[in-house]
């Protein structure tokens, strides 16, 4: 997130009861949303998994920031990074219709999480990558 000023530290299209789940949106629409997700991740590019991946991140980093925040605090801060997050494919209704409590963020960061070591494997070289088809010989 070097590229946009942090809100969290300079100050993810799931329902969650009747509320659209901002962050569980960025996910699906990372990794398609198709129940079998091991499936669409291993149809996607090697350039989508790693922007899927890239989401994945920030849509965890910006989680674990605003858990840092109290509530009260929480949905301006989202309005603030709604333009970054649109920039990420995060729908900015489904920003304004997320409520932040701790167990949302919670749920969010840990899908965000699960889904980014899925799309980067601990076997890739740099950790941060997926990595490349094997080289084919002969």
């Amino acid at each position: 997130m070097s590229d946009y000023p942090n809100a969290m530290t300079a100050g993810p299209r799931a329902a969650l009861a009747n509320h659209v789940n901002a962050f569980r949106a960025g996910l699906a629409e990372a990794a398609g949303s198709a129940p079998d997700i091991a499936g669409r991740i291993a149809a996607l590019t090697l350039d989508q998994k790693a922007a899927a991946a890239r989401q994945a991140e920030i849509l965890a980093a910006v989680g674990q920031s605003l858990a840092a925040r109290p509530y009260e605090e929480r949905q301006a801060i989202l309005a603030h990074m709604t333009p970054h997050l649109a920039g990420q494919g995060v729908a900015p209704g489904a920003v304004a219709e997320f409520d932040p409590t701790d167990a949302n963020l919670a749920s969010a960061v840990g899908q965000a999480v699960i889904l980014r070591g899925m799309l980067v494997p601990p076997s890739s070289p740099d950790g941060q990558t997926p990595p490349g088809p094997e080289p084919t010989t002969g």
